[in-house]
């Protein structure tokens, strides 16, 4: 296991934040003013988790060879700790909290939970996947160690040929690779001021003028690269090291706030305030308060859970 680093944890629960500001405007607020601040936190929220998730691989993995034996033991590692709460929270919530239970099989519901329009925990399922393919292309890039010298090209070639294996989602797969081979190879590139600036330009731009074009994939990536580069740019110069950090706090707990975040923010979905009344920009800040109050109670919520015996292995894939 690779040693944390202060500022992806950090970036982490920025994401957090905002995947929570998001579901607050889907379920529990209407308006225009609500709609800019969901729109704007869906343009990197979950992409930038795919982005941290395939760097944080990248160093948990480091140089090392992977054998046959070392894939099995980090594929069932991903098993519990990513498939297994995927599957236990999205029958729960679609169950009791939505009432899908008259679907009449299990097959139909997990449907509904795969689909991000309708399922909250969607996420999981597809970076299980994706670790997966990462670990069977750092199986494959082993063998081809003597006939393909240069590590970086083997990685490059193998993954070009295994995303086509799961091509309907290449927009979340491609950020998860960018973040991987950004890690692994070229930190100088990401972090470089120049570059820093040229993606705030550019997402200011997209965001801002894109239109119609949003509705294509690569567009929807770079929005989300740039920002991502931004927000973990102006993180790491902080120096916001401190590890009582409170986003140092969120980061630790991503997992565990994503799985409960939802289920708190879908019981009271009957209960919706009208954000006619307010400026898109006061309401930001205000939904960012709210945010971060039920990311700290999804935190002392984890923290109570995994003291009760067995349950922390079933819900949130810890032993």
């Amino acid at each position: 296991m690779g040693e944390r680093v202060a500022y992806l944890d950090q970036a982490r629960g920025v994401a957090m934040i905002c995947i929570v500001m998001l579901h607050l405007t889907i379920f529990n607020l209407k308006g225009t003013a609500s709609e800019s601040v969901g729109g704007f936190c869906h343009s990197f929220d979950t992409r930038l988790l795919f982005l941290l998730s395939g760097m944080t691989a990248a160093i948990s993995m480091g140089n090392k060879k992977m054998g046959f034996r070392e894939c099995v033991v980090l594929g069932l590692k991903k098993l519990r700790t990513l498939f297994m709460p995927f599957m236990v929270w999205s029958v729960i919530v679609m169950s009791f909290i939505f009432n899908r239970s008259d679907v009449g099989q299990l097959s139909h519901l997990l449907l509904q939970a795969i689909d991000p329009k309708t399922g909250g925990y969607w996420f999981l399922l597809y970076l299980f996947v994706f670790q997966l393919l990462l670990i069977g292309i750092r199986f494959v890039v082993s063998l081809l160690s003597e006939r393909i010298p240069n590590e970086l090209w083997r990685e490059i070639l193998v993954a070009f040929v295994a995303s086509w294996l799961i091509f309907p989602l290449y927009e979340y797969l491609l950020i998860f690779l960018v973040g991987y081979f950004v890690q692994k190879y070229g930190q100088r590139f990401l972090f470089n001021e120049v570059y820093t600036c040229v993606a705030f330009m550019l997402f200011i731009l997209l965001y801002a003028y894109a239109g119609e074009w949003k509705n294509y994939s690569l567009v929807r990536v770079i929005i989300a690269l740039s920002a991502s580069s931004v927000i973990l740019s102006v993180l790491k110069r902080a120096s916001l090291s401190d590890g009582r950090h409170f986003l140092d706090d969120l980061g630790r707990h991503s997992l565990e706030i994503y799985l409960i975040h939802y289920c708190l923010v879908a019981m009271v979905k009957d209960y919706v305030i009208s954000t006619d009344h307010l400026y898109a920009i006061p309401l930001f800040f205000m939904l960012g308060g709210v945010a971060m109050i039920i990311c700290w109670l999804c935190c002392k919520i984890a923290d109570a859970l995994e003291n009760i015996p067995y349950v922390s292995f079933v819900l949130l894939g810890k032993r």
